[in-house]
C-alpha cells in the first residue's frame, strides 16, 4: 500500500483541513515506520500542541486514537424535541451529550442560521464561505473561511 510514492492518497478532508508542510512530514513519518514495521493500511495521526515551544508534536498511530468515540456523536431524541435553527437547540444538546460546556465548543457552519444557532449556543464559530453556493451572511462568525486549508492547526487550538 505505500510503495508506490508516485500514488499517495489522502482524505479531502485532510486534504482541505490540514496544511502540505504538514502532510509531507506525515509521509515521512510513515516512510520511516514503514521501513521499521509492516503497516495497516489505515495511518492515524496524533496532534498534540506544546504551547511552551510553540510546536505540535506529531504521534503517528496505526489503531483508531483513544479520543475517537468521544468526539463522533448523534443527537439523540426527536427533532420535535428541538427548535430548528437558528435556535440554539441542536447545538446546546451536543455540547450537553458531550459533558463540555457550550463556551468551549468550536463550531463549523455555513449558513446564516447556522452559525445564529452556534453563536446563540455561546460557541466559538468558523464560517465556511463556500464558494460553490450563494454567498452566505456570516458575519456572527468569528471567523470566515472559504477553504479548511485557511485554518492552521496552531489557530485552531487557540479557539
Amino acid at each position: 500500500m505505500f510503495d508506490n510514492k508516485e500514488k499517495r492518497y489522502i482524505t479531502k478532508g485532510v486534504n482541505e483541513q490540514v496544511s502540505k508542510e504538514i502532510h509531507l512530514y506525515c509521509w515521512q513519518l510513515i516512510d520511516k515506520k514503514r521501513s521499521e514495521a509492516e503497516l495497516d493500511y489505515l495511518q492515524i495521526f496524533e496532534f498534540n500542541p506544546d504551547n511552551q515551544r510553540q510546536a505540535i508534536e506529531v504521534i503517528p498511530r496505526q489503531e483508531e486514537p483513544f479520543f475517537i468515540e468521544y468526539h463522533t456523536y448523534t443527537i439523540k431524541g426527536k427533532i420535535a424535541d428541538f427548535q430548528t435553527k437558528p435556535a440554539p437547540d441542536v447545538f446546546l444538546e451536543a455540547a450537553r451529550q458531550l459533558k463540555v460546556p457550550s463556551q468551549r465548543c468550536l463550531a463549523f457552519e455555513d449558513t446564516k442560521n447556522g452559525a445564529l444557532s452556534a453563536s446563540r449556543a455561546e460557541m466559538t464559530v468558523i464560517g465556511f464561505q463556500n464558494p460553490d453556493y450563494p454567498p452566505q451572511d456570516l458575519s456572527v462568525t468569528d471567523k470566515v473561511i472559504t477553504s479548511f486549508g485557511d485554518l492552521s492547526v496552531k489557530e485552531l487550538i487557540s479557539y
